[in-house]
């Protein structure tokens, strides 16, 4: 078996999850955009609980499984929490999603495709005034690593402006804890991989966002 089938298996569960968010995002978000369907409340956390992750002992991903994780309608990213294990060489993450600042509705997304390789840095900025609103991710247990996606969402009247990117907000194997500050938002990340650690250290890009 070649070195890319023995990181397939991951697929099968990927096209499932990845079919539940683009029904989502075809029939529901336009539907509520038009003013054509207003689901009950307790509809709106069954799908929000259903397309945002497995939720696994208070995390969203499992240790060495592929996970697709996709913020609420409207919602983007403004935590990320993770935990390494040295046994199983990966890593658990959580993930918050709150409403953007200045009243943003960014509702027109897209996702990515695959944005590193296995063992290499991840480099990644959403499109121009896009902000980062899913992650879907899968683990290849021979190379201890994980390749990623991400969904970006904009709001076609707000700008992301004065962009930096973080430091590194982990070591290596630790906790890695981060909140977008207020009035900011996510939009791209930066990771290096080490073959001895087989871990992954993490920055960030953060913009202010506001009405053009």
């Amino acid at each position: 078996m070649d070195k890319k089938a023995l990181c397939r298996v991951f697929k099968r569960q990927e096209a499932s999850q990845t079919h539940q968010v683009d029904l989502r995002a075809v029939f529901i978000g336009p539907a509520m955009e038009k003013g054509f369907f207003r689901p009950l409340p307790f509809l709106l956390v069954t799908l929000a609980v259903t397309l945002s992750g497995d939720g696994v002992d208070g995390y969203d991903t499992d240790w060495d499984e592929p996970f697709l994780f996709t913020c609420p309608y409207g919602k983007v990213l403004t935590r990320l929490y993770s935990i390494h294990s040295n046994s199983r060489e990966d890593r658990r993450w959580d993930f918050m999603c709150s409403s953007p600042p200045a009243g943003a509705n960014p509702t027109s997304c897209y996702w990515t495709g695959y944005v590193n390789e296995l063992d290499e840095p991840l480099s990644f900025q959403c499109a121009s005034n896009h902000i980062i609103a899913g992650v879907n991710s899968y683990h290849c247990n021979r190379r201890e690593d994980r390749r990623f996606k991400f969904k970006c969402c904009s709001h076609s009247s707000y700008a992301t402006r004065s962009c930096y990117l973080t430091g590194y907000i982990n070591e290596w194997d630790s906790t890695l804890d981060y909140t977008v500050p207020s009035g900011k938002v996510l939009t791209g990340a930066y990771s290096v991989h080490s073959n001895r650690k087989e871990d992954r250290r993490w920055k960030f890009h953060i913009c202010s966002y506001g009405e053009n």
